[in-house]
């Protein structure tokens, strides 16, 4: 039955026969939201339902925002419960569309629950596909090998600033930049050629995506160095030659893709990682303000070039609407020269000095100075973020060291037994003083962990318990539905409280 306070009741023709049934009512109502109006109902009156219907047909029909339509009155009971239940969850959907739409900022505990929860997912680590042995695996897997790798693409990068400068093609060539070209090309085909041969299997290697990556510069590089001389030669086209200049100048912009090389480095150094990840997350605000910033340099713009108008010195600054909002940006944002322009443009009206004014404290003061803070907060998210996830990797690290020395394994569900064992050890111990949890505080956690003897659990599940032990974890709506299934579940160890 549908109840009275859903829908508002309604008068019925049965109940009209029956005796002392309005005393035992209250008054039913016709309720609508928007706007809101209570239309009372007589139960005493003879009136029958479709009367009652008839004579607020007009009201129901023509309100928008009325929690039921006519047809819906019409239905059954059933039927307008099950429509108000579906207007309620569009109207939640539309709400939960709204904020996600409307949240600018990055939420930091969700990107650490993100962290928590791929807690026991394997890593992807590229040496998982190469070979088990061979020479080229082994150079592969090396350490010195890649850090002798990096160290030449940063000497490539610097080089390349040197060939820019000195290496004229109107010129001939010297010999030191043609050996330096043929050895960087060599050595990085080299390299990947060993990458790639240490894979297991060719399909495999499209999963990897750095050596991929390499190998479009690769294929660009040997392009331009090798391919395109060949071409040079076979047409006889040199360097030296005024006519094949400009044909060499455009080959030789090939060069700028080989500086990308240089993303290889992020993946060495994380405090460059951290901000390129804080760029990519704030893109979303940092678009919405550059939007606002554009909104306000076009409205800007188009007040400067009507009021300019007949204005010998300020109409050389605002002569139209894109003049006007190129010197907003140079002068008025980027602030070039802005006392000059501002006593430049006083001269013909204060206003102009005034209104140039304003729009500084607008767009530079405010929403420059906005934009900054959104990329302040989300270094300082991303940082934190980062934080954690380093620290469950080395809890997680730690605590599977412990479980080896003690003879388990972290693919293996723990027992109650077991797990008293590994939080004895002292190594264990230390691991979980480090974090911030009470090793001596989670022997008493034991029964609500294992409720049963024969209870188990996993490692994924055990870092779950450790990271939210920390005496740092602020309490959640979560945190008091587990002390109540606590609370209850001691509770059932004793019949005769529980029976109360």
């Amino acid at each position: 039955m549908t109840p009275p306070s859903l829908l508002g009741a309604v008068p019925d023709e049965d109940n009209d026969a029956k005796e002392g049934a309005s005393d035992m009512r209250p008054t039913p109502t016709l309720q609508l939201s928007s706007p809101r109006r209570d239309l009372p109902v007589d139960p005493e009156s003879k009136r029958s339902r479709s009367t009652f219907i008839r004579e607020n047909e007009e009201k129901v029909h023509h309100t928008p925002g009325g929690r039921f339509s006519l047809p819906e009155l019409k239905a059954s009971p059933r039927a307008r419960l099950s429509a108000g239940m579906a207007r309620a969850t569009r109207a939640k959907n539309q709400i939960l569309a709204r904020q996600k739409t409307a949240n600018l900022f990055v939420d930091e505990e969700d990107l650490k629950a993100k962290v928590r929860a791929a807690i026991g997912e394997p890593e992807y680590d590229v040496a998982q596909f190469y070979k088990t042995s061979g020479w080229c695996q082994k150079l592969a897997r090396s350490k010195y090998f890649e850090n002798m790798t990096l160290c030449l693409i940063m000497v490539n990068a610097v080089w390349l600033a040197i060939d820019t400068d000195f290496n004229v093609p109107a010129a001939s060539t010297d010999t030191v930049f043609v050996v330096m070209e043929h050895f960087f090309c060599a050595f990085f085909l080299c390299e990947w050629s060993l990458r790639f041969a240490a894979f297991r299997r060719t399909r495999d290697c499209i999963k990897d995506f750095w050596l991929v990556f390499d190998g479009f510069l690769m294929t660009a590089t040997v392009t331009e160095t090798w391919l395109m001389q060949f071409v040079f030669w076979a047409a006889g086209v040199h360097e030296g030659r005024p006519e094949s200049s400009n044909m060499i100048r455009i080959v030789r912009l090939m060069r700028i893709v080989r500086i990308a090389r240089i993303a290889r480095v992020l993946h060495m150094v994380p405090e460059l990682l951290i901000l390129v990840k804080a760029m990519v997350v704030a893109m979303r605000a940092v678009f919405f303000s550059v939007t606002l910033l554009v909104l306000v340099l076009y409205v800007f713009g188009i007040v400067f070039t009507q009021l300019a108008r007949d204005a010998v010195r300020a109409e050389t600054y605002f002569a139209t609407v894109p003049d006007s909002m190129s010197t907003l940006l140079l002068n008025g944002i980027f602030l070039d020269n802005v006392g000059n322009v501002v006593r430049d443009i006083g001269r013909d009206n204060l206003l102009f000095s005034a209104l140039f004014m304003a729009f500084v404290l607008v767009a530079t003061l405010t929403v420059m100075n906005m934009l900054v803070g959104i990329l302040v907060e989300v270094i300082n998210v991303i940082a934190s973020v980062e934080k954690e996830q380093l620290m469950v990797q080395k809890v997680q690290g730690k605590l599977e060291e412990v479980m080896d020395i003690v003879g388990l394994s972290p693919d293996n569900r723990l027992t109650r037994w077991e797990f008293l064992q590994l939080i004895q050890q002292p190594e264990a111990a230390r691991i979980l003083q480090d974090v911030g949890v009470d090793a001596v505080g989670l022997f008493d956690f034991v029964g609500v962990i294992f409720p049963n003897t024969h209870a188990t659990i996993t490692f994924p599940a055990l870092m779950q318990v450790v990271l939210s032990l920390r005496g740092n974890n602020l309490a959640t709506v979560k945190d008091l539905v587990d002390l109540r299934k606590c609370l209850l579940a001691e509770l059932a160890r004793f019949p005769a409280l529980s029976g109360r």
